[in-house]
């Protein structure tokens, strides 16, 4: 790198003599030109936490420029050079990076810091565990999926839903009797816990009877089945029963299909399900007799009456506050007027079905279909402390007619009360399910004709009936189309 030299030579003799000397050379040393430092700033975005994982960072050229050479880059701090961008770390460690130029004579600038990262954490987030949920029910279906932040609509962070297109079904829902595991526990109908719905059964005494039934509100076309052994004294019965509760003023049909056994089948109120129970029933051994029991006081004997009425294989009991009433019929129809009498028993008693033996050696056997509860509301407008009325029942009931048109419907239709006019009435609308979907009281019909609208349904078959005080209840059914 200079300075210039000049170069002489000489030759050294043995006996120590040096000879004259003679310039033989001059050097002159050339010049390294070196790169100006690169200037500007590199364009970097740092990485962040997306879903615990970190992301999103980049390097960019920015404003970064250099003459006189190639630029280059270092994140080492010098110790090696390259010409490409470098990496981004995404989740660290942080970068700085310099840059210089390295001249065409291999000569390198000096060296500029053009840039540092600073990578984002995920140190305060956790994955969490969603599940698809399609019907926005708020449980989901399928494999879970691990998420950092909450993905939004369509996920939800409870599994267990047993179909994803129902909103009204999931492990949170009530369930209810429509043939459908509601709360999705593997257990159709369950309704309150227990596995058979609506129905429940129960050895009344010493019966020792089982029975077979739909586990909901029964279609017409459905079976119940039950047996029995032992026998009834007039104040201990034995019998097996299939009922429901019933919550104030309503009433139960069913029709005998077969008895065996020499024994009873039949249909029953009562208060409760202890053999010595207040209560009226109605029974019958399929002969030409049905026979009307009643027990007026816990404990005490049971009346009873038989009456000559063949094939009179339709039976019907209907409580109108302590005030109760039998019919028996031939068509399910047509309804003959058996008995009429008070007793006095709690808000809620027991509806149901029986089979009663008459030999405890004996197994009765006994299947019934047609089988219906309905009522089970408050008590008519007229008693407004929500007691039920005590009204005396005369013997011989009105004949109040109902018609309903146009049958059937797409929607509206008119309900003919006429026969009902200066009464307290209550409509009361239900499925084939035994499901009450609608309710209208009027506490005095002015107008003959009650207009409903059945709009808001599903296409089907739907029961109205019509209640007032001092007559048996009054049922049509409506199709709606």
């Amino acid at each position: 790198s200079g300075p210039a030299q000049t170069i002489l030579a000489s030759v050294l003799g043995i006996n120590g003599c040096r000879s004259n000397t003679t310039q033989v050379g001059q050097t002159t040393p050339g010049t390294c030109t070196t790169p100006s430092a690169p200037t500007g700033a590199l364009a970097i975005v740092n990485s962040t936490c997306n879903n615990c994982v970190l992301g999103g960072g980049s390097i960019a050229i920015g404003t970064v420029s250099g003459a006189g050479g190639t630029l280059q880059y270092s994140t080492n701090g010098g110790a090696t050079w390259n010409t490409m961008l470098p990496m981004y770390n995404q989740s660290g460690p942080a970068q700085t990076i310099l840059a210089s130029v390295l001249g065409i004579n291999g000569c390198r600038s000096g060296n500029t810091t053009v840039g540092a990262t600073s990578p984002g954490n995920c140190d305060n987030q956790l994955f969490t565990t969603y599940y698809v949920d399609a019907d926005g029910d708020n449980y989901g279906t399928g494999p879970g999926q691990l998420f950092c932040t909450n993905p939004g609509p369509g996920f939800a962070l409870q599994a267990g839903d047993c179909n994803d297109n129902a909103f009204g079904i999931n492990p949170g829902a009530t369930e209810v009797c429509d043939g459908i595991d509601n709360d999705c526990n593997g257990t159709i109908d369950d309704v309150n816990g227990n596995t058979t719905g609506n129905w429940n059964s129960s050895n009344i005494g010493q019966a020792g009877g089982s029975s077979n039934f739909p586990p909901c509100g029964a279609d017409p076309d459905d079976i119940f089945n039950l047996g029995a052994t032992g026998f009834s004294t007039p104040s201990s019965d034995n019998l097996h029963a299939v009922y429901q509760e019933l919550c104030g003023n309503g009433e139960i049909t069913a029709r005998v299909l077969n008895v065996s056994g020499g024994g009873w089948a039949g249909v029953m109120l009562r208060e409760t399900l202890t053999p010595g129970a207040k209560k009226v029933a109605l029974k019958t051994q399929l002969t030409s007799i049905i026979r009307r029991e009643i027990r007026l006081v816990t404990n005490g004997p049971t009346s009873f009456l038989n009456y000559n009425r063949p094939a009179h294989v339709w039976l019907r009991l209907v409580r109108n506050g302590s005030n109760f009433v039998g019919y028996s019929s031939v068509d399910g129809s047509n309804w003959v007027f058996a008995f009429s009498a008070t007793v006095s028993m709690n808000g809620c008693i027991y509806a149901g079905i029986f089979a009663e033996s008459i030999n405890v050696n004996t197994t009765t056997n006994a299947s019934f279909d047609n089988v219906s509860i309905t009522g089970g509301a408050a008590p008519l407008a007229g008693s407004p402390d929500g007691n039920l009325a005590e009204t005396t029942l005369e013997t011989a009931q009105p004949n109040l007619t109902v018609r309903i048109f146009p049958n059937p419907t797409t929607g509206e239709v008119d309900i003919d009360l006429e026969d009902y006019t200066g009464r307290a009435v209550r409509i009361e609308v239900y499925s084939l399910l035994g499901q009450k979907i609608r309710s209208i009281e009027l506490d005095e019909l002015h107008t003959p004709i009650v207009q409903l609208d059945l709009s808001p349904y599903q296409e089907g078959t739907y029961l109205v009936r019509v209640l007032t005080d001092g007559a048996p209840a009054a049922t049509q059914k409506v199709n709606k189309q």
